[in-house]
């Protein structure tokens, strides 16, 4: 290592630890220690443009999917992959909320523009980094943030969710003290302790508080907090597909162990509102990525423009090995963080596999390969080339703050968060 490249390190790890010494204690454990996130990188304006754009669009055509998912029988639930417990919670509508309050999708940049890898809605990681730590990142650096306002109108959008869901449960804001608002996520996961802590806070002045989901009691009249007080609305920074009754402290009665369980029964009652709604762990299922892409080649549901703008933004995807020849991945439906994943070449080879195989048993996807765009990155190992993810969440439908990650071909939990700054062109 030359000198120079030595000072450049050096210069780097002072820069990310001071600034971890002035902000770290905001997000405890989203940033665990000075290197957790990158520097920011550097976004022109119009190119911030077109990933909302493309967000959006793709918004479009995931609310007129779940349109048609909703009323869709139980054989073709079950043949996308939805586990039985689910089909009748995920059916339901609540008036005044949509089906993803917050989801976020994954894109890739190609020659032809910002493509789909998925849409993580049901319970979509990287808030706190997005809508929060970014601005701080670019204040430091006296840049243009391009998640400006986003923090306010998830708020708004946070109000409006609880709002809706007390009325779907009998009550509403007015009631004061009676109305019981937690939010909730795992005890054993601190970056998601943190963001459950940042949504608490947006719900502010509600008297939402924040609780372990393991503190919390249950039993077949109702989901209660610690203190014995039953909730009303629950918003979850736990994925709908692992909530079962051993989850939660049991009551008074015995509780059986069954995945969903009384949870879903009290949801489907109407005693129980939950932020996200079970309709968005359908629409993140990456089956219906399958379905909508079948739907567009065959010329149904979706009108001329949308079924360009699914051929444009979303990947070829089938439930079946394509024929075509060409590159694919091999993803389960319901998988996260690069888990499970394999990529098979043109003839028929195995690539690149994920080390980790939690999905095996699951159903599959096949989802026509694009090479992630790669850039070389300072780390505090040095300069990184490393394979970039372009996240764009979307708040009630609506584009809103972008975030990137940067790591290795499959990206995983590994990956370094990059604050995004947006320039002027």
């Amino acid at each position: 290592m030359t000198p120079h490249a030595e000072r450049d390190i050096v210069r780097y790890r002072q820069e990310r630890e001071e600034f971890f010494h002035r902000h770290g204690h905001r997000w405890p454990n989203t940033l665990a220690d000075a290197f957790d996130i990158l520097e920011p990188y550097s976004l022109e304006r119009r190119e911030v443009e077109e990933i909302r754009q493309t967000a959006g669009r793709l918004a479009v055509i995931y609310q007129r999917a779940g349109a048609l998912l909703r009323k869709a029988s139980d054989q073709t639930l079950f043949e996308l992959g939805v586990p039985e417990y689910l089909w009748r919670s995920v059916r339901q509508e609540i008036f005044g909320m949509p089906d993803c309050v917050l989801g976020r999708f994954d894109l890739a940049r190609t020659r032809s523009g910002y493509r789909m890898l998925e849409f993580n809605s049901d319970n979509p990681g990287f808030v706190v980094e997005a809508f929060s730590l970014n601005s701080a990142v670019c204040h430091e650096a006296g840049a243009p943030d391009p998640n400006h306002g986003c923090e306010a109108a998830l708020r708004q959008a946070l109000h409006r969710a609880v709002s809706a869901g007390l009325a779907h449960v009998g009550k509403s804001e007015l009631d004061g003290n009676r109305a019981n608002v937690v939010v909730t996520c795992s005890q054993n996961f601190g970056r998601d302790i943190t963001s459950a802590t940042y949504l608490c806070a947006l719900l502010q002045p509600l008297p939402a508080r924040r609780f372990p989901v393991e503190a919390l009691q249950l039993d077949s009249r109702g989901l209660y907090d610690p203190g014995g007080r039953k909730i009303d609305v629950l918003v979850r920074g736990y994925s709908l597909k692992f909530i079962r009754n051993e989850l939660f402290a049991r009551r008074e009665e015995l509780l059986e162990a069954e995945m969903g369980g009384e949870l879903l029964r009290l949801v489907e009652t109407r005693q129980l509102a939950l932020i996200n709604p079970p309709a968005a762990f359908l629409l993140g299922n990456k089956a219906v990525q399958a379905a909508i892409w079948n739907l567009a080649e065959r010329g149904l549901l979706f009108d001329d423009q949308e079924q360009q703008w699914v051929k444009h933004y979303m990947l070829p995807t089938y439930m079946d090995a394509p024929g075509d020849g060409a590159g694919y991945v091999i993803k389960p439906v319901h998988g996260a963080e690069g888990d499970t994943l394999t990529v098979v070449g043109a003839s028929g080879e195995v690539v690149l596999k994920s080390p980790n195989s939690t999905y095996s048993d699951e159903p599959m996807i096949y989802q026509q390969y694009v090479e992630l765009p790669q850039q070389s990155l300072m780390t505090e190992y040095g300069p990184r080339h490393l394979h970039l993810v372009m996240s764009c969440f979307v708040v009630e439908g609506s584009p809103s703050a972008i975030i990137m990650r940067a790591g290795e071909a499959i990206t995983d939990e590994t990956a370094w968060v990059v604050p995004l700054c947006s320039l002027a062109g």
